[in-house]
């Protein structure tokens, strides 16, 4: 069944995204219409990216020569925000774009052919992760327990780091409704936390690195591991019926994508710079954020995990299973 007019409009206004938090944006450039292949058997291919140290390595990947060896021409759009990357893989403007998974789930509840092509990013397995709970350091408040009662800022309401938020809290035997959340950016978090406008934060890179060097805040809580160890923070979609004829050139994408992922883990050093020169942050910011964890391998039962606590809270009516959301290259 299509999605009424009404259920896009919803769905395209809550798409905020975690990706937001690394700032500096581009805005849109035009690009060439579908695939198509060249004498040479040249492959187009259409990205959506932001100026974010997650998307680094589409820029790696082109730096390094691993999508020319593909036999890949990747035209990237630099979009004005994360929000508008969903919808336009949807409208046929771009064929791949990243995008937390929470956000191509909820698409895909409400109607929309999106499908996983690839993981690209997960949170830690277990201890320190890039998002953090903060609180004041005179609080008095210890752990994710004493903020019943208490305000939490989050960037959205009913996005995957609210999930992780409520998750914990759940697991603390505290529903969500006994707490108050409310939105702020990333980057107010911080000045409206020390200023004791809210109660709590729930912030990522490049934000709690800086936040940590602050001594009169303190983490609570690594929400995203406490909730699902290991969790699938940021993924590759494409449109559904865009695959069905695109195959080989997503299965060459991610084979390039996956050399670059591997490429970056092994030089740490100069993954910083790339980074420095990718984003436009400084370096000396850059080193003192925790490492991006690009990781391409799916782990079902984690997937599986995310989707069911996304159902039990609210976030999606169907009962979905892996195979639902994810494409056959994401397990290639």
């Amino acid at each position: 069944m299509k999605p009424t007019t009404l259920q896009k409009r919803k769905y395209w206004l809550g798409t905020a995204i975690v990706l937001l938090a690394a700032g500096v944006f581009a805005t849109e450039a035009s690009f060439a219409a579908s695939e198509a292949i060249k004498p040479a058997q040249e492959i187009r291919l259409h990205i959506g990216t932001l100026k974010i140290a997650a998307l680094s390595n589409l820029y790696a990947a082109d730096k390094l020569g691993y999508f020319k060896n593909e036999g890949l021409k990747v035209t990237f759009t630099q979009m004005g925000g994360g929000a508008q990357l969903l919808p336009a893989v949807s409208a046929g403007k771009i064929d791949i774009a990243l995008s937390i998974p929470s956000n191509g789930i909820q698409g895909r509840d409400k109607g929309f052919d999106f499908k996983m092509v690839m993981q690209n990013e997960v949170s830690a397995k277990a201890g320190k992760d890039s998002q953090a709970m903060f609180v004041n350091s005179d609080s008095g408040i210890s752990s994710m327990a004493g903020l019943k009662g208490k305000t939490i800022a989050v960037n959205y309401i009913g996005n995957q780091m609210w999930l992780s938020a409520v998750e914990v809290l759940r697991k603390d035997s505290i529903d969500k409704k006994d707490v108050n959340f409310i939105e702020l950016p990333f980057p107010n978090m911080e000045d409206s936390l020390v200023n004791k406008q809210i109660d709590a934060a729930f912030n990522v890179e490049p934000f709690t690195s800086k936040m940590l060097r602050n001594p009169k805040l303190k983490v609570i809580s690594y929400a995203a591991v406490e909730a699902l160890p290991g969790q699938p923070v940021g993924a590759f979609w494409a449109s559904e019926r865009w695959l069905r004829t695109h195959q080989v050139a997503v299965e060459k994408f991610v084979k390039a994508m996956r050399k670059t992922n591997d490429y970056l883990r092994e030089h740490p050093l100069e993954t910083q710079k790339i980074i420095a020169e990718y984003t436009g942050l400084k370096l000396e910011t850059i080193q003192q954020m925790r490492p991006i964890l690009w990781d391409s391998v799916v782990d079902k039962p984690t997937w599986q995990r995310l989707l069911d606590l996304m159902k039990n809270h609210g976030l999606i009516s169907a009962n979905m299973k892996v195979d639902d959301v994810i494409f056959p290259t994401a397990l290639q």
